[in-house]
């Protein structure tokens, strides 16, 4: 059934939360837009700004899509009041209320891999500790997993077009049978530790990755980052979870809806979004697939299907310089047999970088 679009109201988006740590910190600024479109409108040409009560002024510089960067690296403290400034293009003027970081912070004790079942399924779930702490605490959750990708068909020759025209298999002289692929988590997760009374005990499950998930397949990490939140940020977060689990509602969510710290000098104008400060703990865990099942018994594969084709003459030579397949045979009688690049050269899925952080 097609949705009806009713009456759109535009209005700006602004997300930022500044941290305690020593860090480019970042602001994004957008317009809401309407289901008909694809996504919404960056706001370009902005002059943004942090202020604090002790007479400090951060400012920061357009890096491209609606993101605003410090130009300086530099953390909120405990105690001082910030607040955010906006002047956009067309001369109007947005700013936050003053806010300041929680009194308390629970740091993140442990983030730790477990076998277990999940909503009927069976796999590996990654959960996060938290230490002892007196005071109720609100928590946003953020995550960036890596995992390591091999290839199912390696091969140490490639299949290249020559100077003359012709197909020649050559040594390859780059890494593609070993590569890695970094993902970042784009839902909201809240906790609100209020109702626990020994918060180190509690386990929170941050993610769930099935048994026969193929990011599983060889060997995981996963860096968790727990934001320090006041209860003013963490109704704002909850209300927005409530309406979406994917932070891109932002965008979408009209006003009205979803009341923020953030105003317009005109009155009559309407932002959505909200500026906090955090504090932030973080910890990386890592785990291989044999540490929980038995790999002789088969892992689970990013690309399943593998199909071969046999070409000749000039489909042979589109299909190299296309780049879609790689050399996986060759045979006096049927000549070369192609597959599917996915199969073969896993920097088609991810990096062959290995990353500073990576432990095997």
């Amino acid at each position: 059934m097609e949705i009806k679009e009713g009456k759109f109201e535009s209005a700006l988006v602004v997300e930022s939360t500044m941290t305690d740590e020593l860090i480019t910190q970042k602001v994004k600024i957008s317009k809401a837009y309407p289901l008909s479109e694809e996504g919404p409108l960056t706001e370009v040409g902005a002059t943004v700004e942090v202020t604090d009560n002790e007479g400090n002024t951060y400012s920061f510089t357009e890096e491209g899509n609606g993101v605003y960067l410090s130009t300086a690296p530099f953390a909120v403290a405990p105690g001082i009041t910030y607040q955010l400034e906006i002047n956009t293009s067309n001369g109007n003027s947005y700013n936050s209320a003053p806010v300041v970081l929680p009194h308390s912070s629970v740091p993140i004790a442990d983030v730790y891999p477990t076998q277990t079942n999940y909503q009927g399924g069976n796999g590996i779930g990654l959960i996060v500790d938290i230490g002892s702490g007196e005071e109720t605490n609100y928590f946003k959750y953020e995550y960036e997993e890596t995992y390591k990708i091999v290839s199912r068909f390696p091969k140490n020759r490639e299949l290249v077009v020559n100077d003359e025209g012709d197909p020649e298999l050559v040594l390859k002289n780059y890494e593609d049978e070993t590569c890695f692929k970094t993902v970042a988590s784009n839902n909201i997760i809240l906790r609100n530790t209020s109702n626990i009374s020994s918060n180190s005990q509690d386990g929170f499950l941050i993610r769930f990755l099935a048994s026969d998930d193929p990011i599983l397949a060889y060997r995981y990490s996963i860096l968790v980052k727990q934001y320090s939140l006041s209860p003013e940020a963490y109704t704002f977060y909850e209300t927005l979870q409530n309406l979406s689990e994917s932070e891109n509602v932002f965008s979408q969510v009209q006003p009205g809806v979803l009341k923020g710290n953030i105003h317009a000098a005109e009155e009559d104008e309407t932002v959505i979004g909200y500026f906090s400060v955090a504090s932030v703990s973080e910890k990386r865990t890592f785990f291989s697939y044999s540490d929980y099942y038995d790999p002789s018994t088969g892992r689970p594969v990013l690309r399943s299907y593998c199909p071969t084709l046999s070409p000749n003459g000039q489909e042979l030579i589109d299909l190299i310089q296309l780049g879609n397949y790689r050399f996986y045979s060759y045979d006096p009688l049927q000549g070369y047999t192609l597959m599917w690049a996915d199969c073969i050269d896993c920097r088609t899925l991810g990096t062959n970088v290995v990353p500073e952080f990576w432990i095997e």
